[in-house]
C-alpha cells in the first residue's frame, strides 16, 4: 500500500470501525496526520500568531487551522486504530481506553488554568499543584500509548492463527474458541 492509498483508504473509512488496517496503512496515515498539523500549526502562526505570555486556554485555542483540522482528523484516526486493532486479533473497543486519556489531559489543562487564574504561577505552590494532577495524569496517559503504540507495531495475524477478525479464521481449529473441536489429548494444563 502506498502514501496515498493509506490516505484514501483512512478517508474513505472514516466511520468504519470493523475491518482491517496493515500496519503500512496505520502508519502512513499517521505520517499524514503528522503532516497535515505541521501545515495547519504553519499557517496559524503567520494568519493569528498567539502572544507566548497568554493564558494557557487561551493558547490552545487560539490556534482556529489546527483545532479545525485536529477535529476534522479525528474520527478517521480512532476507525483506523480500531481497525488495526482488529488486525493484530484485539478488538477495536479497545479504542474507548483515549477517553479516560483525554479526561486526564483535560484535568492537567484546567489546573493549569487555575494555577495561572489564582496567579501561582512560577510559585512552589502552584507547581505543586499541577504536579499533583499532572504525575498520575502522565503515567495514566504514558501507559495507554505504550499499549497503543506496541499493539500498532504488532504484524497482521491471520484467520489461520487465531485472529477471528481477519478472513479465513475458523473457530473449530482455535483452542481459545468454545467451538473448538480438538481431540481430548490435546489438552494442556494452563500453570
Amino acid at each position: 500500500m502506498t502514501f496515498a492509498d493509506a490516505v484514501q483508504s483512512g478517508l474513505k473509512n472514516s466511520f468504519k470501525f470493523v475491518g482491517l488496517a496493515t500496519r503500512r496503512e496505520f502508519w502512513y496515515f499517521q505520517l499524514f496526520v503528522f503532516l497535515v498539523g505541521i501545515v495547519a500549526s504553519t499557517i496559524d502562526s503567520v494568519v493569528s500568531p498567539i502572544d507566548p505570555s497568554a493564558p494557557l486556554g487561551e493558547q490552545l485555542l487560539g490556534s482556529p487551522v489546527t483545532m479545525v483540522f485536529s477535529t476534522l482528523l479525528f474520527i478517521p484516526q480512532l476507525s483506523m486504530l480500531g481497525r488495526r486493532f482488529r488486525d493484530v486479533g484485539f478488538s477495536e473497543k479497545w479504542v474507548w481506553l483515549w477517553a479516560p486519556a483525554s479526561f486526564f489531559v483535560i484535568l492537567v489543562t484546567l489546573a493549569i488554568d487555575v494555577v495561572e487564574a489564582q496567579g501561582q504561577s512560577g510559585t512552589l505552590e502552584g507547581m505543586l499543584n499541577v504536579f499533583g494532577f499532572l504525575y498520575p495524569a502522565a503515567m495514566i496517559c504514558s501507559g495507554i500509548l505504550l499499549f497503543f503504540f506496541v499493539l500498532t507495531v504488532q504484524p497482521s495475524k491471520p484467520g489461520s492463527r487465531g485472529n477471528k477478525y481477519a478472513p479465513g479464521y475458523d473457530a473449530t481449529l482455535d483452542p481459545k474458541s468454545d467451538d473448538y473441536a480438538g481431540a481430548p489429548q490435546d489438552w494442556e494444563p494452563k500453570l
